[in-house]
């Protein structure tokens, strides 16, 4: 089964912790198996930048071409209203990154590895200052 999605990339080379503070963007070069991370996602249907689900995904194989593929795995999503369900897999890139929740297991090494701007925001979650968008199946 596919479920249809688009990943958003934020337009500016933002990511943040799960507590809202900014890092260092090269973080992302680290990103690999076994990490959980936020990737923005909206239904192909929403206007690009309507950010209408923000899923985490636990990356499970990284594709020579760049590509990250990984699973849902949101212990947010109400199951019963998510148009993108847990346990949906997907590939997205580096750069479509987020947030990295740096305190959640199989995080460890990104924690350490953190630097952080000494920026902060109030909320995490979807950034919403004009993402980047493309299209693609989450294959279940």
């Amino acid at each position: 089964m596919t479920v249809p999605y688009r990943v958003e990339r934020p337009e500016w080379d933002q990511i943040t912790n799960w507590s809202g503070e900014y890092l260092e963007p090269s973080i992302r070069n680290l990103i690999t198996i076994g990490h959980t991370v936020r990737v923005q996602l909206s239904d192909p249907a929403d206007p690009p930048g309507a950010g209408s689900a923000g899923a985490y995904y636990a990356t499970i194989e990284t594709d020579t071409d760049g590509v990250l593929r990984g699973f849902v795995n949101d212990p947010y999503i109400d199951e019963e209203t998510s148009s993108i369900p847990n346990d949906v897999h997907g590939g997205f890139a580096a750069a479509d990154v987020i947030e990295v929740p740096l305190t959640w297991s199989g995080n460890e090494t990104l924690k350490t590895a953190a630097i952080g701007t000494g920026r902060n925001r109030t909320v995490t979650g979807p950034f919403d200052d004009g993402p980047f968008s493309h299209d693609g199946p989450i294959e279940r």
